[in-house]
């Protein structure tokens, strides 16, 4: 059987919270989903936050060409390596 989404037991468990036990009716359970569903898209929007350039530390130059750079970094917090692609807009203004 298939393992329920991460957003599916978060749902459960708050339903299991809100409800303790009791069983809600079909206009309570309509109105739990639409807080529900509010409230689990802005948890969405705001966890997809973008890093800033501060939270990496440049390790060397890859490549550079008409849009941008492109370096080879290493994440300041847990130590993982990527390479990061810097806009040329975004050299401009640094």
């Amino acid at each position: 059987m298939k393992e329920p989404s991460e957003r599916e037991v978060r749902r459960q468990t708050l339903q299991e919270l809100v409800c303790k036990g009791k069983e809600l009716t079909v206009p309570q359970k309509q109105r739990f989903m639409e807080i529900f569903s509010s409230v689990e898209s802005e948890w969405s929007r705001l966890s997809r936050v973008r890093p800033s350039i501060d939270a990496f530390e440049i390790q060397r130059k890859l490549g550079s060409g008409g849009f941008g750079v492109v370096n080879m970094v290493r994440e300041k917090a847990t130590g993982a390596v990527y390479a990061m692609k810097v806009p040329g807009a975004v050299i401009a203004e640094r």
